[in-house]
Formats: C-alpha cells, sequence, structure tokens
C-alpha cells in the first residue's frame, strides 16, 4: 500500500499528489515547492511541536521529532532540500528560495525529489496525529518588570565622558573603557519620587573589577548587585533609555502584561518579587 494514503489531512494530500505529477513530468523545484507547502501544514497544525520552519535545517528540531519515530539525519537533509515556507506573515506558504546555499538547480533532481517525496510521507504520518504537550513559556511574554523608588530622590543615571574620544586609533582606543574615553561622569536622566513606578527591562549591572584593561578587553568586570542595569521601554513618554540605579534604592517586581490574551488565558497571574540571575 502506498503510505501516502495514510495521510488525514485533504489539503496535504492534495499537494502530495500535485508534487508526484510534477515530479512525472520532471518539474523537480515545483515538486519541491509542494512539498515544502504540505510540510508547512503539518507543521503548523501539529499540537505537540511549536517553532520548526519548513526551510530551515535545525538539528535541535531534528532531535525533537526523533521522539516521534522520525529520522534526525532524514530530516535535516529534507529542510536542506526544500525552500524556506514561513505558516504567518506576508510571505506566509510562499516558498523562498536561497540560490547562495541550496536552492539552485543543481538540487532540483530527479532523485533529490523522489527522497523528498519519501522522506515527507514518513514524517507527516509519523507527527500528524501527535497528542498536545505543554510548552514552557518565557518569562517576558507573560510579565513587564517594574521598579519601585523606596526613597525620595532615586537617581538613574549613565556615564558619560568627560573629553571627547579621541579620533586617532591607538592601544587604548582598541582597549576602550578610561584609557580610550579617559574619565567619565555621571549624567542623570531622571529622579523619582519615593512610590513612584516604571516599566523596564532590569538586570545586574556588570561593575568594574579595577583592572580596566581587562575589563574593556576580555568584558570583565563583576556582578555585585549593588548596581541595577536599565532598558526604560518605548512606551515610556520619555522614550527607550539606557541607564543605572542603585539595588538598594528600588524594589522590583514582574506584573502581568496588560495584554487581551494574557488577561484570557492566564487571568490569575500574580504579582513575582525579580529574582537577579
Amino acid at each position: 500500500m502506498d503510505e501516502s494514503a495514510l495521510l488525514t489531512e485533504e489539503n496535504v494530500k492534495r499537494l502530495y499528489d500535485e508534487a508526484k505529477e510534477c515530479r512525472r513530468r520532471g518539474d523537480f523545484r515545483p515538486a519541491l515547492e509542494k512539498i515544502g507547502i504540505a510540510l508547512s501544514i503539518v507543521l503548523e497544525q501539529n499540537a505537540a511541536l511549536r517553532g520548526l520552519t519548513v526551510g530551515d535545517p535545525s538539528s535541535d528540531d531534528a532531535i525533537r521529532l526523533t521522539g516521534f519515530g522520525v529520522h534526525a539525519n532524514d530530516f535535516l537533509a529534507l529542510q536542506e532540500f526544500l525552500p524556506r515556507v514561513d505558516s504567518h506573515g506576508e510571505k506566509a506558504n510562499a516558498p523562498q528560495w536561497k540560490q547562495s546555499r541550496f536552492g539552485h538547480p543543481g538540487n532540483w533532481t530527479e532523485t533529490t525529489t523522489d527522497f523528498c517525496l519519501r522522506t515527507f510521507v514518513d514524517v507527516a504520518v509519523k507527527i500528524q496525529d501527535a497528542q498536545w504537550i505543554p510548552g514552557a513559556i518565557d518569562r517576558a511574554v507573560l510579565y513587564d518588570q517594574w521598579i519601585e523608588a523606596l526613597t525620595d530622590n532615586v537617581e538613574i543615571w549613565t556615564e558619560v565622558a568627560k573629553e571627547k574620544p579621541r579620533n586617532t586609533l591607538t592601544l587604548g582606543a582598541l582597549m576602550g573603557g578610561a584609557l580610550a574615553f579617559g574619565e567619565t561622569r555621571r549624567e542623570v536622566l531622571r529622579t523619582l519620587a519615593r512610590g513612584e513606578t516604571l516599566k523596564a527591562h532590569v538586570s545586574l549591572a556588570t561593575e568594574s573589577s579595577g583592572d580596566t584593561a581587562k575589563d574593556a578587553f576580555y568584558g570583565g568586570g563583576v556582578k555585585t548587585g549593588r548596581v541595577l542595569s536599565l532598558m526604560i521601554l518605548a512606551d515610556d513618554p520619555k522614550g527607550m533609555q539606557f541607564g543605572k540605579v542603585v539595588a538598594s534604592e528600588v524594589r522590583v517586581t514582574c506584573k502581568p502584561r496588560e495584554a487581551d490574551l494574557i488577561k484570557e488565558y492566564f487571568p490569575n497571574l500574580p504579582v513575582i518579587e525579580w529574582e537577579p540571575e
């Protein structure tokens, strides 16, 4: 029995049959394009898989599919032979070839098309009925970070050079830091009153280790936790800004984002304290 008879999605089966007809006529490029679109539909409708894109070879994706009995090497080769097919956006279901890599006539052959037809059916049949599994959600998808001033006159600052950087390329310029720019001064971006809040991306700031050359050239420095780095988000009235703040002068929390989808599907998310990493 032709294994393609096991394909359950009507559009997928139709595209596969059209690809076989193109192959019979010797039209290998359109055959591969139809296989790509069919595989995109299979991946998009699969409840157990997320983030796979046709024509984007990924060893991680291949490993994920081995749990369904798919041969990883075959899947990687299939991905290399197929055009990229996005499932969303302006170019949804529009095959896109990248000539500089594999999108050229040298790969549009009878042998490769037969391989792709055979491998597509094997992959599609094995994953088309996979059951839904939950996926971990990044905190940034659900939460925004907020800082709250614990005292009056909390300063958010940045550091700027006291003197204009030298234009001459010197060892000091290559090393960066104080060797390139000389001393710096603190420039206050804004001052917060007690209880005032501000939405920002927060992380631990890297402070000087005391060895300027090491810090600049090797990316040294230490994260003591005394100072926080802030990226004040673009929806703030003053626009996106980058600054620093003393950690002990603010409280950082993660609050559920104000988005309808989050309110609908995650209605009881609590506010949580930010845990530095």
